[in-house]
């Protein structure tokens, strides 16, 4: 006679992972600034520099969009690494936006090609480490816009405080 506990439906139990709805969250925001992102593209695709670069810049943000909402459903695949390596991945396509926008998309603080994708790093680190890692990763993120801009207006002000305080929770 089988025990209650016994048999391949009993095989492991589930833990319940409390986080799970701020990952669907996360990647819910991805996908968000991704369209935006896309649209933007498309209102300014005859003013980049390079609009292959800014095309070919899309193409990965939506490749690593599909890659990650795949890699975190499962629970185990949301590793400290991957979560740097998107992390790093960002920066460096946020900061490439110096070489794709024209001068004067620049001097007229028109969005980057990464525009409202790029803060789901900082949602990102906060759901991984907590308010301080997001806090560090909203950081980062405002430090780069406030690099690539040749100045600074109360809309760059506002979009640091966000991108800072995006990891409360």
């Amino acid at each position: 006679m089988a025990t209650p506990h016994t048999g391949p439906a009993a095989a492991r139990p589930r833990i319940a992972d409390g986080r799970s709805p701020l990952w669907r969250a996360h990647n819910f925001f991805r996908c968000v600034g991704l369209v935006y992102a896309m649209l933007c593209f498309a209102a300014q695709v005859d003013e980049y520099r390079y609009p292959l670069a800014a095309a070919a810049e899309l193409v990965v943000m939506t490749a690593w969009t599909v890659f990650t909402i795949w890699r975190f459903r499962v629970r185990a695949h949301r590793t400290n690494r991957l979560v740097l390596v998107d992390q790093v991945l960002v920066a460096g396509l946020f900061l490439s936006s110096e070489l794709i926008l024209s001068p004067e998309q620049m001097s007229a603080m028109k969005p980057s090609v990464v525009t409202m994708w790029e803060p789901s790093t900082v949602t990102l680190a906060a759901v991984q480490w907590g308010w301080l890692g997001g806090g560090i990763s909203g950081v980062v993120s405002a430090s780069i816009n406030f690099l690539i801009r040749e100045s600074v207006g109360y809309a760059m002000l506002q979009d640091g405080v966000l991108l800072v305080s995006l990891d409360s929770r």
